[in-house]
């Protein structure tokens, strides 16, 4: 029995170090995990939502619109902060730049109304010209004019139907304010069961046609 005992008590001595080293539950319950907010700041707004949807266990909460003289489009702010920690499920805030509207200082009145910026155009014709591969360079451009979308509506047996008549007058300058364009004028008419979405066609179509003049000017120029 003597000889026996130390054994035993080795063995006791050897199962409990193997417990404490391997029989020891892992932390791997989500709420003890650290998660780290990623950099959203510089990206366009589709890319940082594309990058909200990557990242695990993030939501976007809401996307705020603020007056910029960076680039209209841009995300230029974020809240919690890049690298600050978060929790699953936890909401993301993005604040994205945009151009005010700017006047022209000519002359102002109804047979010469005034010439503005034009910041979601010139996002659109960006976007366009982004998946074409053109150079930065071509991406160097604000629009000016005038747009005039005239909206109606009829009854069909479809449905109701949404017209947007969009009557146009655009330029294109460098950040040099060096005229690019100009100015292209014309109309475009669109239908949709949606009063926005009419809207949206006609915008898409005229962002189409100043693309392919910048690009047709650009190769002009060499």
């Amino acid at each position: 029995m003597k000889k026996i005992l130390p054994i035993l008590l080795l063995l006791i001595a050897g199962i409990t170090a193997l417990y404490f080293v391997f029989g020891k539950p892992a932390v791997s319950d989500w709420k003890d995990r650290v998660y780290s907010v990623p950099d959203f700041v510089g990206l366009s707004l589709e890319g940082a939502k594309k990058k909200v949807e990557k990242t695990k266990d993030l939501v976007l909460d809401k996307v705020v619109r603020r007056k910029s003289t960076r680039t209209s489009g841009k995300v230029i702010g974020q809240k919690p902060a890049p690298g600050d920690s978060f929790e699953p499920g936890d909401n993301v805030t993005l604040y994205v730049a945009y151009l005010p509207v700017v006047e022209d200082p000519g002359p102002k009145n109804k047979d010469h109304p005034p010439i503005l910026l034009l910041p979601e155009l010139t996002e659109l014709v960006r976007e366009i010209l982004k998946n074409k591969h053109t150079s930065n360079e071509t991406l160097d451009f604000v629009l000016k004019g005038r747009l005039d979308p005239q909206e109606s509506s009829r009854s069909e047996d479809t449905g109701h139907v949404y017209i947007c008549q969009l009557t146009y007058q655009v330029y294109a300058f460098t950040s040099r304010h060096v005229r690019l364009m100009g100015p292209i004028d014309g109309s475009i008419r669109k239908w949709a069961y949606d009063k926005d979405l009419a809207k949206g066609l006609a915008l898409k179509e005229l962002a189409e046609r100043i693309a392919e003049r910048l690009m047709l000017n650009c190769q002009e120029r060499g």
